[in-house]
C-alpha cells in the first residue's frame, strides 16, 4: 500500500520521507547570510533571528502602508533599541543592504534610509515569514510531514 502511494518502489517511499525529514529552509537571498550564520551556530540564535525577522517584517509592513511617509523610512541602529536588536543578529544587516537601506551619504551616523522599491514587499514579508518559521520548526525540532499513516490523522 505505501508503494502504491508514492510511487513504483520502495525508494520512491525512502526518498519522500528522507525529503519531508531534511526540510530545507525557503529560499529568500537578502536572509541567505543570516540563515547560514544561524545553521553554522546550531540554531543557538534562533529567537534573535526570528525576532530580527519579526522585526524586518513590521518595518516593510509600515513602509508599504504609507510609501511617502519619510519617517518610516529611516532607522537609527545607534538611537533605536529595536534597530539595535534587528542589527545585533548575524547577516541581518546584510539583509538590510539587499533590501534597499543604506546610509544616506549626508546623514546622521547610524542612519539608514530605505532607497529600493516597495512594489515586491508583499513578496518579500511573505518569504521573511516562511523563512522565520522553518527556523521556529527546526528549533522546536517539529517537522512537517506528508502523510499520515491513520486515516483519521493520529
Amino acid at each position: 500500500a505505501i508503494v502504491a502511494f508514492f510511487g513504483n518502489s520502495t525508494s520512491d517511499f525512502v526518498s519522500a520521507m528522507t525529503n519531508v525529514a531534511d526540510e530545507l529552509p525557503p529560499h529568500f537571498g537578502p536572509l541567505a547570510p543570516a540563515l547560514e550564520a544561524l545553521v553554522a551556530g546550531r540554531f543557538s540564535e534562533c529567537e534573535s533571528f526570528t525576532s530580527a525577522c519579526d522585526i524586518l517584517c513590521t518595518l516593510l509592513n509600515t513602509i508599504a502602508a504609507d510609501p511617502g511617509n519619510m519617517k518610516y523610512r529611516k532607522i537609527n541602529v545607534l538611537k533605536s533599541k529595536i534597530a539595535q536588536k534587528l542589527i545585533s543578529t548575524p547577516g541581518m544587516e546584510e539583509a538590510l543592504t539587499s533590501l534597499g537601506w543604506l546610509a544616506p551619504e549626508a546623514g546622521d551616523d547610524g542612519e539608514l534610509a530605505f532607497t529600493g522599491d516597495v512594489g515586491g514587499f508583499t513578496d518579500a514579508v511573505d518569504s521573511i515569514t516562511a523563512v522565520a518559521a522553518w527556523a521556529r520548526r527546526r528549533n522546536a525540532g517539529v517537522m512537517l510531514v506528508s502523510v499520515t499513516s491513520d486515516p483519521k490523522g493520529w
